[in-house]
């Protein structure tokens, strides 16, 4: 998978960046927009090749990044993280990488497309299997928000695993008046009703589910400025998701896994307005 932040930005200290230029492209021929494609599916066709050759060699991810006017960047990873310098993507770049667990595109994976230049992310597997996800426009999100849409999607992909695994991860009534109990300290109450109506007394009324009330609560800790981890305490969801941390991992990498993972790639296509292609499954 294409790392984020602090591997884009230390290239020198995980692989090398090399340009390459097929001799074939070398003359005095006109560069027509007819004969640039072409030599860049030339070129893709040559990247895909070298980051298969690579899985096969040692297992490791290879990437590589063929820009609209032809150049050609590459980076030999470590294991399961590589990466190219966002300096080096150009708009409308087509980038691919390999994937040694046999999985397709990740969370980051995602990101690094959609906070990057290129147009498309692919994931080779060992066996020439892929997973794609192609832009439909050319918009980026700023790679400030690398880390917000990072945490947003593994959020969402483990939430999609505890659904299959029948873990239940929601807010009950009795979460919603420990949670008032403990924020507000002048809560005092005996049951969900009585709770209900004291917060409506003080200017923080509570209204649907459980889980949009602890929404609602939640804003409220905001408003009075209670530190971000007192926020997460009362995040259930991640809180749920750190106590089953191994048992999601071994689901997401089982047959099962496998599945929901391509059923999220394919909700985060139409959510950010993505064409998803693949042949893994």
């Amino acid at each position: 998978m294409i790392t984020g932040i602090n591997y884009i930005n230390s290239i020198n200290k995980i692989g090398r960046n090399i340009v390459y230029t097929s001799p074939a492209f070398k003359g005095s021929q006109p560069d027509t927009f007819e004969r640039k494609c072409n030599q860049n599916e030339e070129k893709i066709s040559y990247g895909k090749s070298k980051v298969i050759e690579a899985l096969k060699r040692d297992g490791t991810e290879y990437v590589v990044i063929v820009n609209p006017d032809g150049s050609v960047h590459e980076s030999q990873g470590d294991g399961n993280k590589c990466s190219i310098p966002y300096s080096c993507i150009e708009k409308g770049a087509v980038s691919m990488h390999g994937h040694p667990e046999k999985l397709p595109l990740s969370s980051v994976d995602i990101v690094g497309l959609l906070t990057s230049n290129c147009i498309s992310e692919t994931a080779f597997t060992v066996d020439g299997k892929y997973s794609k996800l192609t832009k439909r426009t050319q918009h980026n999100f700023p790679t400030s928000d690398f880390g917000r849409l990072y945490y947003q999607f593994e959020k969402e992909l483990c939430l999609m695993a505890l659904d299959k695994m029948g873990i239940d991860y929601h807010y009950s009534r009795e979460d919603i008046i420990k949670m008032c109990a403990e924020i507000f300290p002048t809560v005092q109450t005996k049951s969900f009703e009585e709770m209900l109506e004291y917060m409506n007394k003080i200017g923080h009324p509570l209204n649907g589910t459980p889980d949009e009330m602890a929404e609602q609560v939640k804003k409220g800790i905001f408003s009075f400025k209670i530190l971000c981890d007192t926020e997460r305490k009362y995040d259930k969801a991640a809180n749920v998701i750190i106590k089953n941390d191994e048992a999601i991992y071994q689901y997401l990498n089982s047959p099962d896994g496998l599945v929901t993972r391509n059923e999220f790639v394919k909700k985060i296509a139409d959510d950010y307005n993505l064409e998803y292609e693949t042949n893994m499954f």
